[in-house]
């Protein structure tokens, strides 16, 4: 299945007309390297060369030519970033960046930073919301562990996001995700390179 992947990421890079949305996940200014969460071919590891100013997180359009980015639109963002979401909003984008294999397709992945990027007032004054957002991505990495789920974290598993974020907190969910959460840390300490892991103690979460 991975291999398939890997197969088809490198066909489609040869792809030259095919307009592609995007999430940018990190740049390199000295390698001139960009790696994006593609909406339809998962991570993508290109190069980038043009004049225009990018930065981590926006969400673009672009097009491949023989492996480079060409961008043809830059999607605003309509809100402002203080330290404590920013923090939260790059720890999405390094965990991808990360755990996410080159070419392995996951659009549920790209939908929810999609809806984060759209929808983000719905998670800046709210860390009950961010642990909800995490609980799905760390799902969608495989970054969990194998014991049984308690029937809350079951039920909530299958709630799409949009309408798990509208709801009102839950203390004794946000417990339940606090410690399932935590058992994910430990079961991937690799987690605490990131340079945004520091998030896990501001929401309490350590």
């Amino acid at each position: 299945m991975e291999s398939d992947s890997i197969q088809n990421y490198s066909l489609n890079l040869q792809k030259d007309n095919i307009i592609r949305s995007g999430i940018v996940l990190y740049i390199c200014s000295n390698t001139k390297k960009i790696t994006i969460l593609c909406s339809e071919e998962g991570k993508l590891e290109l190069f980038f060369h043009e004049r225009k100013i990018l930065y981590n997180g926006l969400l673009i359009s672009f097009l491949i030519e023989k492996r480079n980015l060409i961008i043809k639109e830059i999607l605003p963002i309509h809100f402002k970033f203080d330290n404590e979401f920013l923090n939260f909003y790059h720890l999405t984008l390094e965990l991808c960046k990360n755990f996410l294999p080159v070419g392995f397709n996951s659009k549920e992945i790209f939908n929810l930073l999609n809806f984060l990027y759209f929808f983000c007032s719905l998670f800046k004054e709210s860390n009950f919301n961010q642990k909800l957002l995490l609980y799905k991505l760390f799902q969608h990495l495989n970054l969990t562990f194998f014991e049984e789920k308690s029937e809350i974290l079951k039920k909530i598993y299958v709630i799409p996001i949009d309408r798990m974020v509208k709801g009102e907190i839950d203390l004794k969910i946000e417990r339940e995700l606090d410690d399932w959460i935590k058992k994910c840390l430990d079961l991937n300490p690799d987690i605490f390179k990131l340079k945004s892991s520091l998030f896990f103690k501001e929401v309490g979460i350590l």
